[in-house]
């Protein structure tokens, strides 16, 4: 949460400081290398929380280590015949840092996931906090570089401010878990088999929900980059973060809570639906007026705490303000879906959003930005609505039986 403000709070600075031009590269950068490394360990990275003995999750652990190393040696061979073919311009050095973002992040995501089994909450939090901090005091020293002169390409200078605070959450994560953990999994552990068997849905049901999932969220900054190019891509990322920046914050602590209180409701054997109604009029409520805001004065507020370079940005959140009004109504009761055990719904849904959407690229292609993002607001309302519903309807038949 405090790592998320501190983006937010130094996005002002920053986009004084580069171009949306440089912004839309960095986040075509982030968004690929954040899938690579999400699915680098086949998912196992996510059952080390799951065995009740220490030696199966060390197990994990080795066997997620094992993996990431090797997409990434894979990743930097695609990236080395890539240059070669001079496909990324002048972006190069910018994409030769790919396969060392992937296996940092990789590495943390594993360490991070040995913290929570150890309940070392806070060396979490420190982690994530001192990356965010790490990325902004880079970026600014690299803004000004970049400012005077001394240096032509922005996009650069923010993709190796980005890896240099991977790495620096990487230390604080293994040195969180300490070296008395650390080397027996780096000694003592192998590869086993029976532990890839035993959790392969993992890697069958839960990396392909996830590449998915990803892609759906980044979906616009790859379209954007391809068709409308970078600079398109990168007044979207600011709008983007300008929005979803509070809904994470605030929209994953409500839900937290109430998966809580939906989960004890319903091992009670007490209704749900009511509750999660509930939790919807609630949110709708906190919501409402800062939504209006966005809605009728988005431009000129984006534009006096940005700069006016980024009208357009202004004009995107605009039109995103009431897709994610929906959004965040419905993102605070996700727990239910837990709780009624439907991950299986939401893998088919992610399925037909990324049909759909493809299906509003092809037809929209050669439309302006705000028509096309119109249309990709309009197929997640779609879905995220679908689904609450289903969801309702399923807990209030499970009330009915």
């Amino acid at each position: 949460m405090g790592s998320q403000l501190v983006a937010l709070l130094m996005a002002p600075i920053l986009t004084r400081l580069y171009a949306a031009e440089h912004f839309g590269e960095w986040a075509l950068f982030v968004a690929i290398s954040g899938l690579l490394s999400l699915v680098s360990a086949g998912r196992y990275d996510s059952a080390i929380i799951l065995p009740k003995r220490v030696v199966d999750a060390r197990s994990l652990a080795f066997i997620s280590l094992c993996h990431i190393s090797v997409v990434s040696i894979l990743v930097g061979l695609v990236i080395v015949i890539a240059w070669q073919m001079d496909f990324f311009r002048n972006n190069q050095l910018g994409w030769i840092l790919l396969p060392i973002s992937v296996i940092v992040s990789g590495y943390t995501q594993v360490f991070s996931s040995l913290l929570v089994r150890a309940r070392r909450y806070r060396a979490i939090t420190r982690m994530r906090m001192a990356q965010s901090v790490a990325v902004a005091l880079v970026n600014l020293g690299f803004g000004y570089a970049l400012t005077g002169g001394f240096v032509q390409n922005g996009s650069v200078l923010l993709i190796i401010a980005t890896v240099l605070g991977q790495i620096v959450g990487l230390v604080l994560a293994m040195n969180g878990l300490g070296w008395r953990r650390i080397l027996p999994l780096l000694k003592k552990s192998s590869y086993s088999v029976s532990q890839l068997k035993k959790y392969k849905d993992f890697p069958l049901y839960s990396a392909p929900e996830s590449v998915l999932g990803s892609v759906l969220t980044n979906l616009p900054v790859y379209v954007f980059n391809y068709f409308l190019g970078s600079a398109v891509a990168g007044q979207y990322s600011l709008a983007q973060r300008c929005l979803m920046t509070p809904v994470a914050i605030l929209g994953g602590a409500m839900s937290q809570v109430n998966t809580r209180e939906l989960a004890q409701f319903f091992a009670s054997g007490m209704p749900i639906q009511n509750e999660l109604f509930r939790a919807w009029l609630r949110a709708a409520y906190l919501a409402f007026f800062p939504t209006v805001i966005l809605l009728f004065f988005s431009k000129e507020l984006v534009g006096l705490v940005f700069g006016a370079g980024w009208s357009m940005a202004g004009e995107m959140t605009t039109v995103l303000a009431i897709p994610t009004y929906i959004m965040f109504i419905f993102s605070v009761g996700t727990g239910a879906h837990v709780v009624l055990r439907l991950q299986h719904f939401s893998l088919i849904a992610a399925v037909c959003s990324i049909v759909m959407k493809a299906s509003v690229v092809y037809a929209l292609n050669g439309a302006s930005p705000l028509h096309l993002l119109v249309g990709l607001a309009l197929v997640d309302v779609t879905m995220v609505a679908s689904m609450n519903s289903y969801a309702y309807w399923i807990a209030k038949k499970a009330n009915n039986e």
